[in-house]
């Protein structure tokens, strides 16, 4: 499950795409992720956007980074669940920017209709 990527940061997306991978075993247990900057490389970010990252799946018990030694991988399942919580919680907010935005539209469409129907009444009342 790739969740829907709208308008997140970098470092969120890249998460998300590592725990995918994660989750369905494309990087197995005490696997060990290549380096930042090779990361950084693979994803077209720089390598504070792949610390950012993996600091974000640290936080949620997926991967633990260790200086020196590298980023290794820890639970499949922390990775399943971040993905659920993560993802939720930014489909959510992306809703909400989405039905704020249609809501805007709809008040310029409103007085756009407004303006129209007075120059209607208005060529109506002429003739």
């Amino acid at each position: 499950m790739v969740p829907r990527v709208g308008r997140r940061a970098k470092y969120e997306s890249v998460a998300i795409s590592i725990a995918d991978q994660v989750a369905k075993g494309i990087y197995v247990i005490n696997e060990r992720l290549r380096g930042r900057s090779t990361l950084a490389s693979l994803y077209k970010v720089s390598p504070e956007t792949i610390r950012r990252a993996m600091a974000l799946l640290e936080a949620h018990g997926v991967v633990k980074v260790t200086q020196g030694s590298g980023i290794r991988v820890v639970s499949a399942e922390k990775a399943e669940s971040f993905l659920n919580k993560y993802c939720s919680q930014q489909d959510l907010q992306l809703l909400i920017t989405q039905m704020r935005e249609n809501m805007r539209q709809q008040k310029e469409l409103i007085v756009e209709m407004e303006c129209l129907m007075k120059e209607v009444i208005g060529l109506i009342r002429s003739d």
